[in-house]
C-alpha cells in the first residue's frame, strides 16, 4: 500500500509541475543519475558478472539514447561529454559491482522499488517531449516518428538482448510476450496519447485529431502521421497546450506498470529456492 501511494504522489506531483520536472529532467545532474540508474538495473536484474562484461554492456544500455537522438534528429552530444559520460559510466559500475549486489537488492527491495518508480516515472514527460520535436521541426514524419517509437522500445534492450545473445544466460530469449516489459509502457503511452487527443482533446473539432481534411491516406502518402500528436512544450504547467491530462496518462502507465513489474519481482525472489531433501530421508519418506 505504501508503494502504491508513493506511485500516485509521484504521478500527481509531475503532472502537477511538469515544466519543473522537464527543466531537472534537461540538467546533467539527472543526466548522470539516469546513468547510475541504468547500471543499477542492469545488476539488479541479472546474476553478477566479470567488469569488462558488465562495462561493454552498459555503455551501450547507457549510450542508446545518444543514438536516439543522432539518427531521429541528427544530433549528438559534444565528444568530450561522450567521453566524460564513458568514464563516469565505467566508475559506476565499478561501484555497484563492487557494493550492490543481488543480496543487497533484494534486502532492500521496496526501497529499490520506490527508485525505480521516482526514476522511470521521468519518462512519461521525455517521451511526450521527444516525439513532439518530431511534430513540431520534421512536420510529424511518419517514418521519423516510428523510428523514434521502435528506439524507445528496442534501445535499451538491445543491451540485453545482444550480451544474452553473445552468453546465453540472461534469459531474455523467448519472444515478445516473455520480454513484454521492456515493450508494454512505451507501446501503451505512444497509443493512448494519440487516442486521448483524438477523442478528449480534440472531441469538438469536425474530424476530432485527424492531421488533413482529405483523410487518412492524404497524410500516409505524404509521409506524415495521419493523427496530431498532443504536443506539448513545458513553458507554463496551466496553459492549454500542455495536455495536462496527457502527461498525467503517461506518468501513470510509467509508475503503476513499474510497481506491477517491482511487485511481481519481490514476490519472485520471496518465493527461495526449494530445499535439498538428503537420499536417506527421501528413501525413508518412501518405505515409511
Amino acid at each position: 500500500m505504501e508503494l502504491v501511494i508513493f506511485a500516485t504522489v509521484m504521478v500527481m506531483w509531475c503532472t502537477t509541475y511538469q515544466k519543473l520536472m522537464h527543466k531537472i529532467y534537461n540538467t546533467e545532474a539527472w543526466c548522470l543519475f539516469d546513468l547510475l540508474m541504468k547500471v543499477m538495473l542492469n545488476a539488479a536484474a541479472f546474476k553478477e558478472r566479470p567488469y569488462t562484461r558488465n562495462l561493454t554492456f552498459n555503455l551501450m544500455r547507457c549510450f542508446s539514447i545518444e543514438f536516439i537522438m543522432y539518427t531521429t534528429y541528427e544530433k549528438m552530444s559534444p565528444v568530450p561529454v561522450m567521453l566524460f559520460h564513458a568514464t563516469v559510466i565505467a566508475f559506476f559500475t565499478w561501484i555497484v559491482q563492487e557494493n550492490c549486489t543481488r543480496k543487497a537488492f533484494k534486502r532492500n527491495a521496496d526501497a529499490w522499488i520506490a527508485l525505480k518508480i521516482f526514476y522511470m516515472v521521468s519518462y512519461g514527460i521525455i517521451i511526450l517531449n521527444f516525439i513532439t520535436t518530431v511534430e513540431e521541426h520534421y512536420k510529424s514524419n511518419i517514418t521519423r516518428t516510428m523510428w523514434l517509437f521502435i528506439c524507445f522500445n528496442g534501445g535499451y534492450f538491445m543491451g540485453d538482448f545482444t550480451e544474452d545473445f553473445l552468453f546465453n544466460d540472461l534469459g531474455t530469449w523467448g519472444g515478445f510476450y516473455h520480454n513484454r516489459d521492456y515493450f508494454v509502457l512505451n507501446c501503451t503511452v505512444f497509443l493512448s496519447s494519440y487516442f486521448m487527443n483524438h477523442c478528449w482533446i480534440k472531441w469538438n473539432h469536425p474530424r476530432g485529431a485527424i492531421r488533413h481534411e482529405s483523410g487518412i491516406a492524404f497524410s500516409i502518402s505524404h509521409y506524415q502521421m495521419p493523427l496530431v500528436w498532443p504536443h506539448t512544450h513545458f513553458q507554463n504547467s496551466a496553459a492549454e497546450d500542455e495536455h495536462w491530462i496527457i502527461v498525467c496518462m503517461s506518468n501513470m502507465v510509467y509508475a503503476y506498470f513499474t510497481l506491477w513489474y517491482s511487485v511481481a519481482w519481490k514476490n519472485q525472489i520471496k518465493k527461495g529456492k526449494p530445499k535439498k531433501v538428503s537420499p536417506e530421508l527421501l528413501k525413508q519418506a518412501v518405505q515409511n
